[in-house]
Formats: structure tokens, sequence, C-alpha cells
């Protein structure tokens, strides 16, 4: 009995079960106002606001690929990083046309580190080049594309073989 009379005696503020039960619902108010902050002041970027409309746009970027398997299209990617330059080499099974190309280095999850290049032909018939930019080390998407066709490859950086692109059918 004198146990329980001691227990009594003290204030609330020295009990350790009181504690133990404000801490659970005050942990839970502190985690949540860090999540409310975290989810306002950071970027998810790869939820689309206009999803439908960029999900109609999947039956044009099929086509593209479609014509590129048509012509036989292929072609390696070589990062040159002594000289600066990318170059690109196109293997096809028709004539084509030289022009300039647009290539594309996409980052899987971080859309602010994705780069948009000009690829411009050089004197060898379907060789092109452009300056190289700065990537960095993981995993990425090359994507070579003209107004009618698109080649596509997944690669690692470093890397010191060429990166192989061929379309996706």
């Amino acid at each position: 009995m004198s146990i329980e009379v001691k227990n009594l005696q003290k204030p609330w503020y020295r009990q350790p079960l009181v504690w133990l039960v404000i801490s659970i619902p005050a942990t839970s108010v502190v985690l949540g106002f860090t999540l409310l902050t975290l989810a306002i002041n950071t970027d998810d970027s790869l939820v689309v606001d206009d999803y439908y409309t960029k999900g109609k746009h999947i039956n044009r970027v099929l086509i593209r690929d479609q014509y590129a398997v048509a012509l036989g299209l292929s072609g390696s990617l070589v990062l040159n990083k002594k000289e600066n330059v990318i170059y690109l080499k196109l293997h096809s099974k028709l004539k084509m046309k030289t022009t300039n190309l647009t290539l594309s280095f996409l980052h899987p999850t971080r859309k602010k580190q994705d780069r948009k290049l000009t690829l411009t032909p050089t004197e060898t018939p379907l060789q092109y080049k452009a300056p190289l930019p700065l990537l960095k080390d993981g995993r990425w998407y090359a994507q070579v594309e003209s107004r009618r066709w698109r080649l596509t490859a997944e690669f690692r950086l470093p890397t010191n073989s060429p990166i192989s692109l061929q379309a996706n059918h």
C-alpha cells in the first residue's frame, strides 16, 4: 500500500506512463507536418497533369517506331570524352536524305537532368555529331529522332563502348 501512496503523491509530469501516452500522438503530429511540408515543397516530375492528352500521343510515337523498322534503321552512339563530342552512325536498308536530327538524353526519374541536342551531319553519309553534354553517372535513355522516325536505347554511364540504338517495335 505504501508504494501506491508514493506513486499517487508524484505530480503527473513525473509519471513515465503519461509521457509514453503523450509521445505517440505528438510524434504523429510532427511526422504529419514534416510529410506535408515535403509534399508541398518538392516537385514530382513523374506525374503529368494532362495525362489524358499525353496518353493520346502514344499512337503517333508508335507510328514513328514502326517507320524506323520499315526503313531498317539502327544506329550507334559513341561518346568521345577526349574530343568532347558525340558521334552517331546510322545504318539503313534504304537510302536516306541527310538532315539535322535531335538527340535526347533522358534521365529515368529526374526531368531536370534531361538534355536535348541537335545532331549535325558530317561529310560521311549517315554520320552525325554534336557536343557532348555533362551527364551524371547512372542509367539513361538515349533517343534519336527525326520528324518521321525514332531510335532509342537504354544505357549506363560511365561507358566506353558504343551505345546501340534500335527502333522499339
